[in-house]
């Protein structure tokens, strides 16, 4: 890695993490806002129609973005024409949907979702128009300009749902938070960037780059369908009031854990696809970051979990108390994903894109019956089936990643091996402590809590873990 790229990857971490750890707090802060103003039968009707459109949206880019920013060498006439034809999908997809509203109406028995349907489709032909720009703020490790584009949408997203939730628009408030989100970042991203499409369309450059997009797109629409069957389950046979309480809880605790490692993953990509050909340079960056990732996330998700009742109660309120065994659940969840997400990086920057969708094909079966067999007991039954299959395809999942780049079971367990631990002891030594002398946990209580899990946090790095610990406060 030379001094340049090694430079821009750092300054791309830094303003991905600054930007994460910002926009993070004002969704998280955004999304208790409006938790507190609408019921889980708004979230539940906005989930059953996200299941459908979030999966037309993975369509809308065709992978071609994720094909410029691997590619060694693009001219103009690639993004012209990846932007034309992004166009033309996303124009397409609106109709498509604008039709289709009556019919997934019809799917979950509730005439209500057909405007809601109608609506939200407007977002392919928003979203459309930032894709090229967006990859070239990308390819080019600018992740500060992304950051300001995403930041200024949220914040016109939130605040527009919030004004309408409290002047009683229901359901309406979460469709304008999603269009007004994409509408600021249509006029942002062109305000930033210098490119502008040109009249011009070539057939044979769109062709070479499917073969990368297309295996890409596939493992995408499988990652997709994994990670939203069973919204699509409980949505159909459970009701929008469980799916709101299953969707919120996923969100609020799976979300912000997965958008944390998304801060080093989205920097990945386009980091190691310069240094593609340097295997061992890669082994080394991956483990370096799953140790980093695995460190915040794990005890995240072990104070998470020892917090679950009066974060639910004392911020969301009493409405959502049935969601508190779910916001437990997914701490499991959380964890897995959080240095699961990585993966994806590698096969992308090394080109494996036909061995990620075999991957994700395998991966899929087990995550299919288990969402079947959860939904006969309930959404506690499929977030439990949802947590088992997450740890059964992990497994494989990381071997055959590790071939790629000489990465063993054991390297993995030597990364997360501390994390694990700092996770585990400090909340089962509190939880025992509070259990033992009958403390409830209240606010105060809460607050002493996390006072005690980060002292505890601190002195076992201290002691048993100096080394890494010093290394991840001064990672270069």
């Amino acid at each position: 890695m030379t001094n340049s790229h090694k430079e821009k990857t750092i300054t791309g971490l830094k303003w991905s993490g600054i930007g994460q750890l910002i926009k993070q707090v004002a969704n998280i802060g955004i999304g208790i806002w409006l938790a507190r103003l609408l019921s889980p039968i708004e979230f539940g009707l906005l989930g059953m129609i996200t299941v459908f459109t979030g999966f037309m949206q993975l369509f809308n880019d065709f992978g071609f973005g994720a094909a410029v920013i691997q590619r060694e060498k693009v001219d103009n006439t690639d993004l012209n024409s990846v932007f034309w034809f992004n166009l033309f999908t996303g124009i397409t997809f609106f109709f498509f949907f604008f039709f289709l509203g009556k019919w997934i109406a019809i799917f979950y028995d509730n005439l209500q979702l057909e405007a809601i349907v109608q609506w939200v489709a407007l977002i392919f032909i928003l979203q459309a128009l930032t894709y090229v720009q967006q990859t070239l703020f990308r390819k080019q490790l600018d992740f500060k300009t992304i950051f300001l584009v995403e930041f200024m949408s949220l914040l016109a997203g939130g605040s527009t749902a919030i004004i309408m939730a409290y002047n009683g628009f229901g359901v309406y408030s979460l469709i304008a938070q999603l269009l007004v989100n994409s509408l600021i970042s249509v006029i942002t991203l062109w305000f930033f960037s210098a490119w502008r499409p040109a009249f011009e369309f070539s057939f044979e450059r769109i062709k070479a780059m499917l073969g990368y997009s297309l295996p890409l797109m596939g493992s995408s629409a499988l990652g997709y369908v994994l990670g939203n069957l069973d919204k699509l389950l409980i949505g159909k046979f459970l009701g929008n009031q469980s799916l709101g309480l299953y969707s919120r809880a996923y969100s609020l605790m799976v979300f912000p854990v997965s958008q944390i490692s998304g801060v080093i993953s989205q920097v990945m990509f386009p980091s190691l696809a310069q240094i593609q050909y340097d295997k061992p340079r890669i082994k080394e960056i991956y483990l370096k970051m799953n140790l980093v990732i695995s460190f915040v996330t794990f005890p995240m998700m072990g104070l998470a979990f020892l917090l679950a009742e009066p974060f639910v109660l004392l911020v969301l309120g009493e409405q959502w108390r049935e969601m508190i065994p779910l916001f437990k659940i997914f701490t499991v969840v959380g964890a897995m994903q959080s240095v699961g997400t990585l993966i994806g990086n590698i096969y992308m920057a090394l080109g494996e894109m036909k061995l990620y969708f075999k991957v994700n094909l395998y991966s899929g079966i087990f995550f299919i019956l288990a969402s079947m067999i959860g939904v006969q007991f309930g959404i506690y039954g499929v977030a439990i089936a949802y947590s088992l299959a997450s740890f059964v395809v992990g497994i494989p999942q990381w071997i055959v990643t590790g071939k790629l780049i000489n990465v063993s079971l054991l390297d993995y367990f030597k990364a997360w091996f501390m994390s694990f631990v700092l996770a585990i002891v400090p909340s089962t030594l509190i939880g025992l402590l509070y259990f033992f002398f009958g403390v409830e946990m209240h606010f105060i209580e809460a607050l002493f809590a996390i006072a005690l899990f980060l002292f505890l946090f601190v002195a076992i790095n201290w002691f048993f873990n100096r080394k890494s610990f010093l290394m991840i406060l001064n990672i270069r």
